[in-house]
């Protein structure tokens, strides 16, 4: 049972990254001839061993991740920001979250992590223009506050929020059908380098999981059929790569690209957060204050915490030496081989995506002109 939060992504196990909580064992975990008696005796000889696992416990359920009251009311008063994962998402999030009483509801569209969407599986696409009551349900629950789990809540600070900042990586796919089906809520699309992402994620040695996403064969067969041939090739070579890397973010940023419009959207480019942050966040914003004026009309945003590493990133890569602002940039571009590199920018121009995207760190276009519908 877990008495905190922290689930450590590396390798896709869900394993306690942060020690701000602790694990305690279960009935479940013990053997099947353990009675609820022969349990709590257990409990209270590991209590009289470890003091601090009661403090522990007690902190736990005082904090904020716990301890808080959602009576800020139905979907029009959560704003969404969808990305690929190693996008900045996290720091994006947390950044507004320092708004105005912001509760920080994280990626709540984690299957294995989040009871609620366990029928939902990564990248699951569903036709906007289409009615699913199970897609339905689920959006309506997270939009509204009303879904309580130590994996969403576990950077949440605010005990009694008047608004919502829901951060995930793994529905982008979902954003179209929450655009239409959900249209008062404002919507903010993070892309990031796509060679980019895939380098961080490999160098921390999480599973790529693209099965997950090839064993929906709807989703592959009705939308990416021209990609066929590329997406078997790179599903059969070594996993965990660049490559397969590359493949996903494709698979998961290609449709929201081509469905979402302006009007819904707002388009942020991890590079253009790096570089210019303050007009950023100003442009932000703008697009807050215009889609929901009762919230955000008086956000005035502090570039400087973008300068931080985020939650999920709980120190610099390279000790306590902050990196400059090209090396968030174009860090990425000595860890990565030419050969890789060109097997990339092939797999993003089957996609279409290499109009975003091309060898050199910075995108090619202005985020404005991501979307093409108006």
């Amino acid at each position: 049972m877990l008495t905190g939060s922290g689930y450590d992504e590396k390798g896709g196990q869900n394993a306690l990254s942060r020690p701000s909580f602790t694990v305690v064992e279960t009935p479940d975990s013990l053997p099947p001839e353990t009675g609820r008696a022969r349990y709590l005796r257990y409990l209270l000889r590991r209590l009289v061993e470890r003091p601090q696992l009661l403090l522990d416990g007690a902190r736990a359920v005082v904090s904020p991740h716990i301890a808080y009251i959602d009576l800020a009311g139905g979907p029009s008063r959560s704003v969404i920001i969808f990305s690929s994962h190693r996008s900045g998402s996290t720091l994006l999030s947390e950044v507004l979250a320092q708004h105005d009483r912001q509760r920080l509801i994280f990626e709540p569209l984690r299957s294995d992590a989040v009871g609620v969407s366990r029928n939902i599986p990564r990248c699951r696409y569903v036709d906007p223009a289409s009615d699913d009551p199970e897609v339905d349900r689920v959006f309506k629950k997270i939009l509204s506050g009303r879904i309580r789990n130590l994996w969403v809540d576990k950077e949440n600070t605010s005990r009694l929020p008047r608004g919502r900042v829901i951060k995930d990586c793994y529905g982008t796919n979902l954003a179209p059908y929450l655009a239409t089906h959900f249209p008062e809520v404002p919507l903010i699309f993070l892309l990031r380098h796509p060679v980019a992402t895939a380098h961080s994620a490999v160098a921390l040695g999480w599973f790529d999981e693209l099965e997950i996403i090839l064993d929906q064969h709807d989703l592959t067969s009705q939308h990416f059929a021209a990609q066929t041939s590329l997406i078997e090739a790179v599903a059969a070579s070594e996993r965990n790569t660049v490559t397969r890397y590359v493949l996903r973010w494709c698979l998961e940023n290609s449709l929201p690209i081509d469905l979402l419009s302006r009007q819904s959207t707002h388009v942020v480019f991890y590079e253009d957060l790096v570089r210019s942050g303050e007009a950023e966040l100003d442009r932000l914003a703008e697009f807050l204050c215009r889609r929901s004026p009762a919230l955000w009309s008086g956000w005035h945003p502090d570039s400087a915490l973008l300068a931080r590493p985020s939650a999920t990133g709980t120190a610099w890569r390279d000790g306590d030496r902050q990196p400059s602002q090209e090396q968030r940039r174009n860090g990425w571009q000595s860890g990565v081989s030419a050969v890789e590199l060109g097997q990339s920018m092939e797999i993003l121009g089957a996609f279409g995506l290499d109009r975003l995207y091309g060898p050199g760190p910075d995108p090619l276009v202005a985020a404005d002109q991501v979307l093409t519908s108006p």
